[in-house]
């Protein structure tokens, strides 16, 4: 029997396979996940970031994701040219706005 962390791995690991599986050659690719490190502790955290370290470098990346150690995780682990743009808090009036960005 799978506990809620290790289903989320398996899911994360089938998900990038079978990205890279169905990648063409010539075509943008991009993966969108959203808050991944559900039941996750830090180490399998380190796992997901090195897991996207290891993505083509012109595949798109978007993780949605309440601050966590996984940005930090990403800033540690990911070389490739990526940003992270973090956002403020929603306001009904003016939508969410953009309260830091930085690279990579």
């Amino acid at each position: 029997m799978l506990n809620q962390a290790a289903i989320n791995e398996l899911s994360l690991a089938l998900l990038f396979a079978q990205a890279e599986a169905q990648a063409g050659e010539d075509g943008l690719q991009y993966i969108v996940l959203d808050d991944p490190i559900q039941s996750l502790d830090t180490e399998h955290q380190v796992g997901l970031a090195r897991a996207i370290e290891a993505l083509p470098p012109h595949w798109g990346v978007m993780l949605g994701v309440i601050d966590s150690p996984l940005v930090d995780c990403l800033k540690e682990y990911v070389s490739v040219p990526r940003q992270i743009i973090m956002l403020g808090q929603y306001s009904s009036e003016t939508g969410s706005q953009i309260s830091s960005q930085e690279s990579l």
